[in-house]
């Protein structure tokens, strides 16, 4: 019996870590309009169209390497979902973590290596540290080019102002 026990709570210790940084705002059902970039999309609910951005990443421009990549990447997840995506509003931000089957795209991005973190956000969850790091280790996708080649959305969106 005493083993049992055991078991039960290493498994609910293993559920609270795994769910520790995910949000606690409700959840709402959208309709994806349009897919813009990598990293925004145009959702509809009865009333309204309106262009939202993910939370805590920025994917490459669409003129950048990966960037074409990463819209169709997202628009091919978005597609696969019936264009019905669930949305999390970030505490403090307009921003959103977009969900498709329970999949968190945001996160799901910069695991493939398709974005960087949001230079703009003051506090990242964890996991989206350590996915980034471990990315950027492996040299997957973006991190797989030469350093040189690897411009972050900002610095680009700022020099085409130029």
């Amino acid at each position: 019996m005493k083993k049992y026990s055991i078991l039960a709570a290493l498994i609910i210790l293993v559920v609270i870590i795994i769910n520790y940084d995910q949000e606690t705002t409700p959840v709402v059902q959208y309709k994806v309009v349009k897919v813009l970039d990598g990293d925004s999309v145009m959702i509809a609910d009865k009333d309204s169209h309106r262009v939202v951005e993910l939370a805590y990443i920025d994917t490459p421009e669409l003129d950048q390497q990966f960037g074409i990549e990463a819209k169709k990447w997202l628009l091919e997840q978005i597609t696969g979902n019936n264009s019905f995506v669930e949305i999390r509003a970030v505490a403090n931000s307009t921003k959103v973590v977009l969900l498709a089957d329970g999949v968190n795209l945001n996160r799901t991005l910069v695991v493939l290596g398709y974005a960087w973190l949001d230079s703009e956000t003051k506090q990242l969850p964890q996991t989206y540290l350590q996915d980034f790091k471990r990315v950027q280790d492996n040299k997957i996708m973006l991190w797989s080019l030469p350093e040189y080649q690897r411009i972050p959305p900002w610095i680009w969106r700022e020099d085409s102002l130029l």
